[in-house]
Order: structure tokens, then sequence, then C-alpha cells
């Protein structure tokens, strides 16, 4: 019986072995093809010119070189144009938008810096003559502000081409902008 036992640990000790040699055989497969599928084909895709290879590791190196000043020139890329307009020592804007819905003239402003409290006073003209003015708030923003907003009946207004100006202020800095409008 003891002769018995020693063949059947044989077996599987070379059945054990056996599979163990068919997984390395097929990792080193694996790589292999995965190395022929990945490496770097020729720029014309001509594969059946030969190629000097100092030649190619120049322009290999001059094609990373340039794919390095490349992603340099793309990382460079300032945040915003100009000085900061918080430290201006006037105040500066534009009105966003000027139309006539529901019977009201809406006028709005934005203010290019940031205001945590002030004041709006819009002027309308026409003809040189005054013929509105009211007051609104400044209300802030995340790094801008802006004027509540004005919204005008357009009855008391008439009709024809208006001038707008807005003036706004907040502690000891002002600033205006102008537009026009046709009602």
């Amino acid at each position: 019986m003891a002769a018995k036992r020693r063949t059947r640990k044989s077996r599987k000790w070379i059945s054990r072995l056996f599979f163990l040699l068919l997984i390395v055989a097929a990792c080193v497969l694996c790589y292999f093809v995965w190395d022929a599928y990945f490496r770097d084909k020729s720029p014309k895709g001509d594969d059946s010119k030969p190629q000097d290879s100092s030649v190619e590791t120049k322009t290999d190196d001059k094609k990373e070189e340039d794919k390095t000043e490349q992603k340099d020139e793309k990382e460079k890329v300032p945040q915003y144009d100009g000085d900061d307009p918080n430290t201006a020592p006037g105040l500066t804007g534009a009105i966003t938008y000027t139309g006539v819905s529901n019977g009201y003239l809406r006028i709005r402003v934005n203010i290019d810096q940031y205001l945590a409290s002030g004041s709006c006073n819009v002027i309308l003209t026409r003809g040189g003559t005054q013929i509105f003015s009211d007051y609104a708030n400044i209300v802030s923003s995340a790094s801008t502000a802006t004027c509540e907003g004005f919204d005008i009946p357009v009855a008391s207004l008439g009709s024809g081409s208006t001038q707008i100006k807005v003036t706004f202020s907040s502690g000891d800095r002002s600033g205006a902008v102008t537009g026009e409008t046709s009602i």
C-alpha cells in the first residue's frame, strides 16, 4: 500500500507544476501581445521603410519637447485680465437690461466692485428734460454688486427715445453708467 500512495502524491505534484507552467506561459504570451499592440507606430504609418534608430530617437525627443512646451503654455492661462476692480478709486458698472414688460420699464444695473451697501439713483431724460428719477439700494453678490432694480410704470413716462443715467455710491466711492432705450 505504501507504493500506491507515493504514485498518487507524485501525480498531484506533476499536475500542479504543469498548471503553474501554463499560467506563466499565458502571462508571457499576453505581455508580448500587449507590447506589440501598444508599441509606437511610425509617424506616417509606413512600416515598410527601415529607419535609422538615431534619427527616430531625435524625432521622438523633439515631439516630447513640443508636447511639454504646449502643456506648459496651456497651464499658464491668467485667471483674469486687468487689475482688481475693488481697489479702483471709483465705481464702474454696466446697464445689463432695459426693456418694457407688463407695462413697466425694467432697468437692471451691475456694479463691477463688491459693495456691502449703498444706493443707486436713476434719472430718465427725454430731449434734455428730466422725466423721472428714483432710488434703489445696492445688493451685494459673490464678487460684485447690483442695484435692486428699477420697475417704472410706462404710463407715467410716455413714448419715445429715453436717455438713462444711473449713479451709484457706497461710502466715499461713486460711479455712473449711461444708456438709452426706446419706450
